[in-house]
């Protein structure tokens, strides 16, 4: 299942939910579906808290390098795993 950040444009991501059989969220939060995930998959956001909270896997998808160590060295690792 996907849980879109809210202003994400839902339309976008229905042809890949629909080639790839998955649904896309639309009547809870996240909060409200995370302690019934397998794991999650997700770019760096301030939920992953709920990862640990719930006991979940978590893999941190950093297509963007959002998470560039402070040195300025660039993540050689855009997936990982917690």
């Amino acid at each position: 299942m996907l849980s879109l950040h809210p202003l994400c444009n839902r339309e976008t991501y229905g042809p890949v939910a629909r080639e790839y059989g998955f649904p896309i969220a639309e009547d809870l939060r996240i909060g409200e579906r995370y302690p019934y995930c397998a794991f999650a998959v997700s770019f760096p956001c301030p939920t992953h808290f709920m990862a640990q909270m719930f006991g979940k896997p978590l893999i941190v998808y950093d297509f963007f390098d959002m998470a560039r160590a402070r040195n300025g060295e660039s993540n050689q690792y855009p997936a990982l795993v917690h």
